[in-house]
């Protein structure tokens, strides 16, 4: 599996089980940093070949990045046992998703895990993976809409506020002042608000805030 699906299965996880934005991105770094046993494509494939799927897989490697996680996040014990999770995910992708072995117990032993004995190639690539991507992107989409958050907000809250407004507000709220679609939330007084009534789109400000600012000589 390629690591933007495997973020946006690990995304799509902890959306549905951890309410504090920072513990989700602490989560979702658990879920992805598997493939840092991958860094060695820099250098030549010889070494990527012989080290990618083993240490960044290992299950001791997971348990230990998902202690650190817990650590920084708020609901600590919860933050360690949804990060192991989406580390456990990944590996599962990858099993399905890859015909390369997963190392699980590497390095106490060099037990491969593979099912490509009952999964050809054409089968791992041309349809597991595909389906996977494709429930992944339809999953994002769902919860984009229900919880108006996007993984944007992995790199920014405030940046995926104004994404997700644009992209979901439309297909759920009207203008507060006309009724036409909505795609800004008023920061001052919380209206929805259409282009057309929209003051400050940098800001944030509907029409009806913007004349009682400008009465009342504030900037």
């Amino acid at each position: 599996m390629y690591p933007a699906v495997h973020g946006l299965v690990a995304w799509i996880l902890v959306s549905l089980t951890l309410k504090d934005s920072r513990d989700r991105r602490l989560a979702v770094i658990a879920g992805v940093i598997s493939d840092i046993d991958g860094v060695f494509i820099l250098f030549n494939m010889e070494l990527f070949s012989k080290y990618h799927h083993t240490f960044g897989h290992s299950l001791l490697f997971g348990i230990l990045i998902a202690l650190v996680l817990g650590v920084f996040g708020k609901r600590k014990f919860k933050v360690f046992y949804i990060a192991f999770c989406a580390f456990l995910i990944h590996q599962s992708l990858d099993i399905i998703g890859s015909n390369w072995g997963i190392y699980l117990f590497y390095p106490l032993s060099e037990f491969e895990i593979t099912l490509t004995s009952i999964l050809s190639d054409p089968m791992i690539y041309d349809i597991i993976n595909p389906i996977v991507f494709i429930l992944a992107i339809l999953s994002t989409i769902l919860i984009m809409y229900k919880k108006e958050f996007s993984p944007i907000q992995f790199i920014s809250e405030k940046l995926d506020r104004r994404i997700t407004a644009y992209l979901v507000y439309p297909f759920k709220y009207k203008c507060d002042i006309c009724g036409k679609w909505a795609f800004i939330q008023c920061s001052n007084c919380g209206k929805k608000a259409c282009p057309d009534h929209s003051k400050d789109i940098i800001k944030w400000i509907c029409t009806s805030c913007g004349k009682s600012t400008k009465k009342g000589g504030k900037t």
